[in-house]
């Protein structure tokens, strides 16, 4: 009893036997002829303010002392007089930036002197 394969084998495609020399000139001469690459250094500068567009972004709430917030409406109007508009979760990044870059005694020294503060939302009047 003869067995049938279910694939079927084809040729593989033959390859061109023709030499380099062969081929058109026009090919080669529009290889010349393409503008060299320039490096990736030279490209369009990149936009130091864009944010990457995977950024997940994640929305909270906080308490603070409405000392802390009248310092955060007194910054924003400096940038703004110095030409440069500002969000109030900007400045705030801005900060944990500026919080990062010191050393771990001055970051402690700095949460020393906040008051505390109660946490949560103050309860509605029924």
């Amino acid at each position: 009893m003869a067995t049938t394969s279910k694939t079927s084998r084809k040729p593989a495609p033959r390859k061109s036997a023709a030499p380099a020399a062969r081929r058109p000139a026009a090919t080669k001469a529009a290889k010349k002829a393409a503008p060299p690459k320039k490096p990736a250094a030279a490209a369009k500068p990149k936009k130091p303010a864009a944010a990457p567009a995977e950024l997940k972004v994640v929305r909270d709430g906080f308490t603070m002392p409405q000392a802390d917030y009248d310092k955060i409406k007194s910054m924003k109007a400096l940038c703004l007089k110095n030409g440069v508009e500002v969000k109030k979760s900007q400045l705030l990044r801005a900060g944990l930036i500026a919080l990062e870059a010191l050393p771990l005694a001055e970051l402690l020294q700095h949460i020393a002197k906040l008051a505390p503060v109660k946490a949560g939302r103050k309860k509605k009047k029924a």
